[in-house]
């Protein structure tokens, strides 16, 4: 789940084809945080949402990302 979430975030911002940059990116906003943040704390500050299983829902689905209807939605009006 958080994986899907992660890579969702990644290709909106740097493509399907990811360079130093995204790995700067991850660094910065994942891999650099240890216990100090829950997993929430992380995914909403790094993606803008908290953790949401509809990022892997969608793709076991084969909706292409960005495309679902629960996404669009703010996380507060689910």
């Amino acid at each position: 789940m958080v994986a899907r979430q992660i890579q969702h975030t990644v290709d909106q911002r740097f493509g399907p084809r990811w360079g130093a940059a995204a790995g700067e990116f991850l660094r910065q906003k994942f891999y650099s945080h240890g216990a100090e943040q829950s997993v929430d704390e992380i995914m909403l500050a790094a993606t803008g949402k908290r953790l949401d299983p509809q990022f892997s829902i969608d793709y076991l689905r084969g909706t292409p990302a960005g495309n679902s209807p629960t996404l669009s939605k703010p996380s507060h009006a689910r």
